[in-house]
């Protein structure tokens, strides 16, 4: 669309919209200009239409920023946007005569999330500081021109106006703009200025912008997302069996798959990939991830402790099974590219170590939820910032303990629990990979064996992360220096070696020498103590080997405890937490250790990375308050209605049809009502999915629960009321007879209220005394 900048008179502004700031709130000029930022690069915030805003260019000058505009389109071989940038140009010069030398430009296009319906969108926004306006300038769309909501295809300035009395932000358009303009103004004017306003008063918008969708291309997103919602997701929420909302969890699964799949387009193409990444999606849940994932030509398996109804509908080609993960050898993947944590529950943190030890070559995705450590809940560490932050940040942390070079991004899904991490690279070396093993066990051991953190908001104490510009060969290469200053030695008879690395070579170690903490990679002959070690070649005496790793073989009666025996043990020997690679012949326990091979004899394996680690059980327990035990939820059902009657003040009274007048009662906040319960109550309901809140939505009969505070409902005539032949949409998509349910419980203000329930008996869905009562028939 052209755009007939002669028709507009940008040095004459007319004020089409005003929004006043509250006297009470102090607006700088600096929380203008970020509210303005905001809308000039998350216009999506605003307009739902759009699917973000693409910075083109950035400067300080006008003529940089007109040379970019006529640069792109030379680029895009369009003559007839080159001769509308050109007009534009001859305007924006005469423009830049009123502009001060303060200036900020940016060059965007504007992308929708329907792309075959609405066109992109070029503009360019001024921010001109010392006058306090910002001017917003289109230039054309990008296709074929369509009318779109809130697409402005005129000019239009935004002006901050500090007066003596109020501040206030203005909408200006040019003078005797056309009548066609006049709903995307209203829009501008019912929309936009009133966010500006909001921004520009809250101190919280001052902070750094947090752009999603950081790692994959906006424009590419939109078109792709929009291809996979007709393709999959119109049918499976037409099909879909389950209980959840189909809304949410489709479209989330969907997004989620774009995200990924433009993740690995770019993946493939910056390393020249010639064939696409597998995948393994751990605690895959409904397996909806899995089955686009696996349509769209990747090839990938989920697993979970529990098989769903859907999963018979997916089809042959999609590869589900219901299985029991527990973090340890027998859970590696080094066949598949990437690990897959979409809301993972207990496997979050260790999904970073199961990627690091499947292969070198595993990457990994994690879409953190509920917070889990390693073999317990999550405790805070960090009351400075807001539990999920906290626990993202430890989520984090464990990436890079396990050598990771993560990256943080947000996604576009219908969740409060949007920020993911991607971990695309190593920040050391394969050679040193063991290295990092060690590392990662250390931290495992630190987290599981160690108490609990205080709940006095002091930071635990754990080892500390990897400098994130201090590349893990870097670090390695400083513990080597620090702690093996007798790497290079050889280590003789009677010398005690305590947290050496003795390296590959390095020299023998051939009487009663106690090693400890140490790697010892040549022989060990003699009666020699290995504690903690690496011994990597041959142990052919009466040797204990403790915690250490034997990477050849052991030829006597040895113990070999917490270590690792990479080839063979021939003789009647122990080996307890350690990892025995190859073959074990003769009748050894195996205690605690990865066993990658064969073990031909009667050997019991246990090989958990953390021993208190739970995983899920195959049934999922219900823990939305209504297993409860009765006589706890109508007591706190009874208390909170009391109190609500109690805290009715005289305008709370209503005049019923009846001639009665009735409290609707007060209203109480959540936290003060687990205030006012026992500490046995609080337990059980913590253990409850929504605690408190969920028991108090269960009754919605009764109550009403918004903004963190309880009150008794509002439609109070609609939830007691209606034909007794009126069904409604249950939320396993069933249809159920309210018949059915007339009168099968007691009403509670009938019982409970001082003024007994305001609606007479033929009118209240629920019985009033035991004489109306009647029997629930299930069908």
């Amino acid at each position: 669309m052209e755009f007939e900048y002669h028709k507009f008179d940008l040095h004459s502004w007319l004020d089409v919209g005003k929004h006043a700031l509250a006297n009470s709130c102090v607006t700088r000029t600096s929380q203008f200009w970020m509210a303005l930022k905001v809308w000039t690069e998350k216009p999506q915030v605003v307009n739902k239409a759009l699917c973000s805003a693409k910075i083109q260019s950035k400067s300080n000058s006008v003529q940089e920023c007109l040379s970019c505009v006529l640069n792109l389109y030379r680029t895009e071989h369009d003559l007839p946007k080159i001769l509308v940038a050109t007009t534009l140009s001859e305007e924006v010069a005469k423009l830049s005569s009123v502009l001060s030398c303060d200036t900020e430009i940016y060059v965007r296009d504007l992308i929708p999330k329907k792309l075959d319906r609405m066109t992109t969108l070029r503009d360019i926004v001024i921010f001109d500081k010392a006058n306090t306006c910002a001017y917003f300038l289109p230039v054309c769309h990008l296709g074929k021109s369509t009318s779109q909501r809130g697409s402005q295809n005129f000019p239009y300035r935004i002006r901050f106006l500090q007066e003596s009395n109020q501040n206030c932000i203005l909408l200006q358009t040019p003078a005797k703009l056309s009548p066609e303009f006049q709903s995307s103004v209203d829009w501008l004017c019912t929309h936009l200025l009133t966010k500006l306003g909001k921004w520009s008063q809250d101190d919280e918008s001052s902070g750094k912008l947090r752009h999603s969708l950081r790692l994959v291309q906006a424009d590419e997103y939109s078109v792709l997302y929009q291809h996979l919602k007709e393709k999959h997701g119109k049918r499976l929420v037409k099909i879909w069996p389950e209980s959840t909302d189909p809304q949410k969890f489709v479209y989330e699964d969907v997004a989620i798959a774009t995200y990924l799949l433009l993740l690995w387009k770019q993946e493939a193409a910056t390393k020249q990939l010639n064939k696409k990444q597998s995948f393994v999606d751990l605690g895959c849940g409904n397996g909806l991830l899995v089955y686009i994932l696996t349509k769209e030509g990747h090839t990938g398996v989920g697993l979970d402790v529990r098989k769903r109804k859907i999963w018979s509908l997916y089809g042959p080609d999609v590869e589900l099974k219901e299985s029991s993960i527990v973090p340890s050898d027998r859970h590696l993947f080094p066949e598949y590219d990437w690990l897959i944590g979409n809301h993972s529950d207990e496997l979050t943190p260790w999904i970073p170590v199961m990627a690091a030890r499947s292969s070198y070559r595993c990457r990994y995705f994690l879409l953190p939820c509920c917070s889990h450590d390693f073999s317990r809940k999550f405790v805070r560490r960090d009351s400075k910032s807001s539990q999920y932050r906290d626990y993202l940040n430890y989520v984090k942390e464990i990436g890079g303990i396990c050598g990771f070079n993560v990256e943080e991004d947000i996604l576009r899904i219908p969740s409060t629990k949007r920020i993911c991490f991607v971990a695309l690279t190593r920040g050391h070396t394969e050679v040193e990979q063991t290295l990092v093993d060690e590392r990662i066990s250390a931290y495992i051991d630190g987290r599981t064996m160690a108490p609990p953190a205080p709940r006095d908001g002091r930071t635990t104490p754990t080892p500390a992360p990897r400098d994130a510009e201090r590349s893990t060969s870097e670090e390695l290469a400083a513990e080597r220096h620090d702690e093996d200053p007798l790497s290079a030695v050889s280590c003789s008879r009677h010398i005690p070696v305590s947290k050496c690395l003795a390296s590959a070579s390095s020299g023998s170690n051939s009487g009663d020498v106690p090693v400890s903490k140490g790697l010892c990679s040549g022989s060990n002959s003699g009666d020699v103590l290995v504690s903690k070690g690496l011994c990597s070649t041959s142990n052919s005496g009466d040797v204990p080997v403790s915690k250490g790793l034997c990477s050849t073989s052991n030829s006597g009666d040895v113990p070999v405890s917490k270590g690792l025996c990479s080839t063979s043990n021939s003789g009647d020997v122990p080996v307890s937490k350690g990892l025995c690679s190859t073959s074990n012949s003769r009748d050894v326990p195996v205690s605690q250790g990865l066993c990658s091979t064969s073990n031909s004899g009667d050997v019991p394996v246990s090989q958990s990375w953390a021993a208190e680690f739970e995983a899920r059980g195959k049934v999922e327990p219900v823990r939305n308050c209504t297993k409860l035990n009765r006589d706890v939820v109508r007591r706190v059902v009874d208390m909170v209605g009391a109190e609500l009657i109690r805290r009715g003040s005289d305008s709370d009274y209503s005049q019923l049809d009846d001639g009665r007048c009735w409290n609707r009662g007060g209203s109480l906040p959540i936290q003060q009502v687990a205030h006012m319960l026992e500490a046995s109550t609080l337990q059980q309901l913590k253990r409850e999915c929504g605690g408190l809140q969920t028991l108090l939505k269960n009754h919605r009969n009764i109550f009403t629960v918004r903004e963190s505070a309880v009150k008794f409902t509002d439609n109070l005539d609609s939830s007691h009321t209606g034909s007794s032949a009126k069904k409604r949409k249950c939320n396993n998509n069933a249809i159920c007879d309210a018949a059915l349910l007339y009168k099968t419980k007691l009403c509670w203000f009938h019982d409970k209220h001082p003024q007994g329930c305001p609606l007479m008996a033929d009118k209240c869905n629920f019985a009033h005394g035991q004489n109306e009562l009647r029997i629930r028939i299930f069908k």
